[in-house]
């Protein structure tokens, strides 16, 4: 197993389970959007497993979708302060504007982590 699929198989055990990808288009199925509720709760498993997020990704039907990084805020990516300020500002601006938003992330996950999670796989 390569280290792409064992960062897919950990967030769906540990951070997607029982949250539901809203993406419906059958080429992508394997990218996670959430609803603003569900993307809610990824956040505090997140922050929970320790983990990080380099990237969120707002999208609209439209098509339209604004792309916010943790080096833009100078913070490091398993630092939950830069995620929930994003997070709230996006929403804030998504509720001003009567945008309903999917959100989609980019995950850093700990080697030390993910060392341990293979070795429960076997």
């Amino acid at each position: 197993m390569n280290n792409q699929e064992l960062e897919y198989f950990f967030l769906v055990d540990n951070i997607f389970y029982g949250l539901e990808n809203v993406n419906q288009e059958s080429d992508c199925i394997s990218e996670y959007y959430f609803s603003e509720n569900d993307f809610e709760q990824l956040l505090k498993r997140v922050q929970h497993q320790k983990i990080g997020i380099k990237i969120i990704e707002p999208f609209v039907e439209s098509g339209f979708y604004i792309v916010d990084y943790c080096e833009l805020h100078g913070s490091l990516s398993t630092d939950p302060k830069w995620y929930w300020k994003s997070f709230n500002k996006i929403r804030a601006i998504a509720e001003k504007a009567d945008l309903n938003l999917s959100y989609k992330a980019t995950f850093y996950i700990p080697a030390e982590k993910m060392n341990r999670y293979y070795a429960c796989l076997n």
